[in-house]
């Protein structure tokens, strides 16, 4: 199939049985959910002057899940500082990496099947799923999954109530596997299909490509299925996606570009916010680093140098700690696509299935740099006392909704619980009693309304409702 045919969405892929190799006029398709899940259903005369990836994009920017994102943690929950990260700064800065590493990598790719149009549309897909990577995050942090994943296993009963591929499902709750669920069903406006995007933006955004039975924890197992990609609840949207584009169970080469702008960025961010906060001095960072980039601190050093007159003080420490944030983005950029150019062949047939980053020739500073911020940043004393703090939070709120039930009477505390809940997620979970064990859509109910808080919004719901502070 020609890209242009394939990105205009002129004309519809047939479903794709695993290939040798992946063609980029099927993972370029630009048919949308609805159409590739509703056999009834007629997509609209295409009359917006945007591409289909273009108008993904923008619903991605407009879309409810990204403006929650600016109450929720990216390292530091309910942070005071106004500078610091939110999980939506974080996740602007990935998708603008995204968009910068794709396109330098793309427009070194030697393959017939990129004509210019086409590299321009994977450099949007990539930053479309760099804006929607971290949208299923539950509120405070990483630590917020596994605070669901241990209610679920601890204190639920729900998981006996179900067979074991939809308790596993919740057992190894990820955010990943939530962000598919809130793009292609959670976004409810005129039917129950999300946002509604691409084929190809779909593709791309499955960061992991397992199942629950099927993922693979050990030091060995593909990158694509160390965690869980998708909920059984999203089964049949994910395997008509990825016959679609002609992944099969292989991973979407664009996806691998997304992770690794993602592990870029956060990784030279936290720090740079780390040292604004005052967790650590550069010096300290400096001295433990130094020999593993020796060149980039050297940078550092002329750069300080330059800019004496304007930095004192722990002034000085942040303007370095944003310099090198800078120059090691570029750095570990530049290693990534040498790395995905040394290995195009055997990701565009699945071959190939590890983290770019950390098989470049950069994965000596990222490794050593995430070492020390797992010792120095996500293990200090005030990110661990409000990460407790978000795990009783969100387990007291898992204890009063789960008692939530669509009761037929209306003063009951369950029906009253239940009328508590968001409108959009009770409606996906009355559409889904018909289709999927009631235990399973009692408890995504659940995950769904604890996933779509923020911080803040969890803390105030919270304190009304134990402390009775209206």
């Amino acid at each position: 199939a020609g890209s242009t045919t394939a990105v205009n969405g002129l004309a519809s892929s047939p479903a794709i049985a695993q290939r040798s190799r992946m063609d980029w006029g099927e993972l370029l398709s630009g048919k949308r959910l609805r159409s590739l899940m509703d056999e009834e259903s007629v997509a609209p005369p295409y009359t917006d002057f945007r591409s289909p990836f273009e108008q993904d994009y923008g619903r991605a920017v407009f879309s409810t899940p990204t403006r929650r994102l600016q109450h929720k943690a990216q390292v530091f929950p309910l942070e005071p500082i106004d500078a610091v990260r939110t999980r939506l700064t974080h996740s602007l800065e990935v998708s603008s990496v995204a968009r910068s590493v794709t396109r330098n990598t793309i427009r070194l790719v030697k393959d017939k099947a990129l004509d210019e149009d086409a590299r321009y549309i994977i450099e949007t897909i990539a930053a479309t799923c760099g804006l929607l990577h971290d949208s299923g995050n539950p509120p405070f942090g990483h630590f917020g999954e596994t605070a669901i994943r241990s209610w679920f296993k601890d204190k639920s009963d729900l998981l006996g109530k179900m067979p074991t591929e939809y308790s596993k499902d919740l057992e190894s709750y990820e955010g990943n596997a939530h962000t598919i669920r809130l793009v292609s069903r959670l976004q409810v406006l005129s039917d129950f299909r999300g946002l509604n995007l691409t084929a190809g933006t779909m593709s791309a955004l499955l960061k992991y490509t397992a199942a629950s039975t099927e993922i693979d924890p050990s030091k060995t197992a593909p990158q694509s299925r160390k965690k869980l990609g998708y909920f059984q609840s999203e089964r049949a949207e994910v395997e008509r996606i990825k016959a679609e584009t002609g992944t099969g169970n292989a991973r979407n080469p664009i996806a691998f570009l997304v992770e690794a702008s993602d592990d870029l960025t956060y990784l030279s961010v936290d720090l740079e916010d780390a040292v604004r906060k005052g967790i650590f001095t550069w010096g300290e960072f400096e001295a433990e680093l130094r020999e593993q980039a020796p060149s980039l601190f050297d940078s550092v050093q002329e750069f300080a140098a330059k800019c004496a007159a304007l930095h004192v003080g722990p002034e000085m420490s942040e303007a370095k700690a944003q310099y090198f944030r800078t120059i090691a983005i570029r750095f570990g950029a530049e290693a990534v696509t040498r790395c995905f150019l040394d290995n195009y062949s055997k990701i565009m047939t699945g071959e190939w299935d590890r983290e770019l980053l950390y098989e470049s020739d950069a994965k000596q500073l990222f490794a050593a740099i995430k070492t020390f911020s797992i010792k120095r940043i996500y293990s200090s004393k005030q990110t661990v006392r409000l990460e407790i703090l978000g795990h009783n939070v969100m387990h007291d709120l898992l204890d009063l909704f789960a008692k939530a039930e669509k009761d037929p009477k209306p003063n009951t505390f369950q029906r009253k619980m239940y009328d508590l809940m968001s409108k959009n997620y009770r409606s996906v979970y009355e559409d889904s009693l018909n289709k999927l064990p009631t235990a399973y859509c009692q408890a995504l109910l659940l995950a769904d309304y604890i996933c779509g808080m923020t911080d803040n919004f969890a803390i105030r719901l919270h304190r009304d409702l134990k402390q009775g502070k209206l």
